[in-house]
């Protein structure tokens, strides 16, 4: 639900252009972050992005002693909140416009158990795994279920794999990744595959997942998770 209560939220990191770009298909949502590139905060004030930025504004944060920097600092929905009351600079909260389909008895034929996203092989790879009486897709990673914080395994309802171009901006090893244009895509939903392409057609057009007749692919709905994956990684599923 909309007006959820979350305690916890993070870690949260440094601003990124992709990231950026994204942001921009929302009518101007509050933006947290912790510093950032310098052609992430130079857009974030040529677009007039709604900032909460940790750097100047950490008062709404808080930074753990569990955890060493930068994987330390948090955010809540109450921190967020006053940030928004007190600065009344966002627009109202806009909803998706995403297709989504209700049901238990998707697969019909070459049914899914088992998606794997590597972003750069063999080091950096997940693992999603179907269970057929949940209908939900449960996160693997190297060392094992991921789970938060608090011990509960990760899971989401659709997993989508959005293919993208990326190349390295810089000495540090700044990334710039393909956010505008289109790709190919596959989304999973209760044990099914659809295989289409991913769109974003404009700076503040939303993107869509879209079959090869160009209708949107359905979602379930509940938790959605995006796995964004370059040239050099791989996605497979069988």
């Amino acid at each position: 639900p909309l007006n959820a209560r979350v305690v916890k939220v993070g870690p949260v990191r440094s601003a990124r252009p992709y990231f950026l770009d994204w942001v921009a298909e929302w009518p101007r949502p509050l933006y947290a972050h912790v510093g950032g590139s310098p052609d992430a905060l130079d857009l974030i004030v040529s677009r007039n992005v709604f900032d909460l930025n940790e750097m100047t504004r950490g008062w709404y944060f808080w930074r753990s002693s569990d955890r060493s920097a930068p994987h330390n600092t948090y955010i809540s929905s109450d921190l967020w909140q006053k940030a928004w009351a007190d600065y009344k600079g966002g627009a109202e909260p806009a909803r998706a416009k995403w297709t989504f389909a209700t049901g238990t008895d998707w697969c019909k034929a070459n049914c899914v158990s088992t998606i794997k996203a590597e972003f750069l092989p063999p080091s950096y790879a997940a693992e999603w795994r179907y269970n057929t009486s949940t209908g939900r897709y449960g996160r693997w990673q190297i060392e094992g279920k991921h789970k938060d914080q608090n011990g509960t395994p990760i899971e989401a309802d659709t997993i989508i794999v959005q293919k993208v171009q990326e190349k390295v901006l810089d000495a540090v090893g700044r990334l710039g990744i393909t956010t505008i244009g289109e790709g190919e895509a596959m989304v999973f939903s209760r044990g099914g595959v659809q295989v289409g392409r991913w769109r974003k057609t404009s700076l503040t057009a939303q993107t869509e997942w879209i079959s090869a007749s160009g209708a949107s692919m359905a979602l379930a709905p509940g938790k959605i998770w995006i796995e964004v994956v370059p040239q050099v990684g791989r996605a497979t599923y069988e």
